[in-house]
């Protein structure tokens, strides 16, 4: 497995579009967001900027883990900070 990829079985998924679901993702949710940025080259995390206030990045974390793992499953993505703005 590549850090461009992720592969699972004959499934190749590319990160960019695990950024796009990321972000339709937060969307959904009803909140902005201004940069997602890939963290580690050797999995697979980021760290987003929202328009959002600190007390809601809870909701809005398990929101985007319910949704990431129902699209990719639970081991998919290793780890997603969100950075109130």
């Amino acid at each position: 497995m590549t850090y461009e990829e992720y592969l699972q079985g004959d499934v190749i998924i590319s990160v960019q579009a695990i950024e796009e679901l990321l972000a339709c993702a937060i969307e959904d949710y009803g909140v902005n967001h201004s940069r997602i940025k890939r963290m580690d080259r050797e999995e697979i995390a980021f760290s987003v900027k929202v328009d959002a206030p600190a007390t809601s990045l809870h909701t809005l974390y398990h929101h985007v883990r319910q949704q990431l793992g129902l699209q990719l499953g639970n081991d998919v993505v290793s780890y997603v900070q969100f950075v109130a703005r």
